[in-house]
């Protein structure tokens, strides 16, 4: 911890490199203010994870019970949504992975969850929307990109990462559009 009295100040050179989108906000605050916000922070992705987890659950005995695929692709959709959340909103998933290797894997892990996420969402709607039924050329182009999504959040971890990036920001949010 650095300490300073009152007028004192200290110039600090803070370097950070990564080859994606990493943020790293600096806070200062005091000592007591970063745990009640930690508190606060921790007790919030609690009740996102269990909600998360409950939906996951009731969509899960939902399908069992009833087999309609609805319920499969709304489980489906919330484990991706849980997937996305460890490691990007909350972002302590992290922790789990090797230091030395953290980075590279950590980013890849993002835009595998967002298109694992996307993957699960497309599917979601065109299922619950009766796409298929009432505009099959259109559910055709929507599928395609989930399955495109999909493919990518699995080839992240073996093509160059900007490309990754690329195919996550197109078929994600034309896939979107379309819906």
């Amino acid at each position: 911890p650095i300490r300073l009295e009152a007028g004192e100040y200290v110039d600090a050179l803070l370097r950070m490199t990564d080859e994606g989108s990493m943020t790293a906000p600096l806070k200062l605050a005091e000592h007591d203010h970063l745990l009640r916000e930690e508190g606060t922070r921790q007790w919030s992705n609690g009740v996102l994870s269990g909600v998360l987890g409950l939906v996951g659950i009731y969509a899960l005995v939902l399908y069992l019970r009833m087999r309609r695929s609805i319920f499969g692709w709304l489980g489906a959709l919330a484990a991706a949504s849980f997937l996305q959340w460890l490691f990007y909103h909350w972002g302590q998933a992290s922790l789990w992975i090797p230091a030395e290797s953290r980075a590279w894997v950590v980013n890849r892990m993002v835009v595998a969850s967002f298109g694992i996420t996307s993957f699960c969402c497309f599917y979601f709607f065109v299922v619950a929307c009766e796409l298929e039924k009432y505009r099959p050329r259109l559910t055709r182009t929507i599928i395609g990109l989930a399955w495109l999504a999909l493919a990518n959040a699995i080839l992240v971890f073996v093509m160059p990462f900007h490309i990754g990036i690329a195919v996550l920001f197109v078929s994600g949010p034309t896939g979107l559009i379309l819906l």
